[in-house]
């Protein structure tokens, strides 16, 4: 592979030997990245501060032995969640992604689904959280979570159900699961009772846990703490 530009949401960050970091990008042209920056963790390091989770970026791309390296990188919008409630639910889409998603798997839906989210969680950031916006937070992100499995491929069918581990769903909650599936969605009238969102919440975490063979340990977080 040659070395690429591409723009970038930046998922993770974690420490490597000395004083490299690895950093999990879903990027717009080439999909789900791992890649490295050297000697990030320095203060002297001109890159790290332009590749905070979560955050888009311009980033340029260079291959490596064993991981690819991202060579350059300019912010381009950073995503500021005043509440921690919030800033949950931002982690799990990103957990999501980092679990579900392999490497070079290039997709531009998921890149704007994951974008859009991200931009709507930061619209909630400038006034107070109460229960109602909350609440909002936490149907969007039941909508973000759905669309995302069915761009992978995961659905929603008969088999899952009638399946006995997974929580039944009233006929409320079923019409919001129905909704939340639905590729185009006027979001102005994307709404459900307190009641409702907990139903389908429970529903879909056990849901993921099936999906995915094993629990996402933001999800909690998000909707239950």
């Amino acid at each position: 592979m040659s070395t690429f530009k591409t723009e970038a949401l930046v998922l993770a960050k974690r420490s490597l030997k000395e004083a490299d970091r690895l950093y999990i990008l879903y990027t717009k042209d080439h999909g789900k990245i791992e890649a490295k920056v050297r000697s990030a963790a320095s203060s002297k390091s001109k890159l790290a501060g332009q590749l905070e989770p979560i955050s888009l970026a311009l980033v340029m791309v260079a291959p490596g032995k064993d991981l690819e390296t991202i060579a350059g990188a300019a912010l381009l919008k950073s995503f500021p969640f005043a509440d921690l409630k919030i800033s949950a639910l931002a982690n799990l889409a990103s957990e999501m992604v980092i679990k579900l998603i392999k490497p070079g798997l290039a997709d531009q839906k998921i890149f704007q689904l994951l974008l859009a989210f991200f931009n709507f969680l930061t619209s909630l950031s400038g006034d107070s959280l109460d229960n109602k916006k909350l609440a909002r937070a936490r149907l969007m992100a039941l909508r973000f979570i759905w669309q995302l499995l069915g761009l992978l491929g995961y659905r929603y069918n008969q088999d899952l159900a009638r399946a006995e581990f997974l929580p039944k769903l009233s006929s409320a909650s079923l019409a919001l699961l129905q909704s939340c599936l639905a590729e185009q969605q006027n979001l102005t009238k994307f709404q459900a009772s307190f009641k409702v969102i907990a139903e389908l919440a429970s529903f879909t975490r056990e849901s993921l846990r099936y999906f995915g063979e094993s629990d996402l340990l933001t999800y909690n977080f998000g909707f239950y703490e």
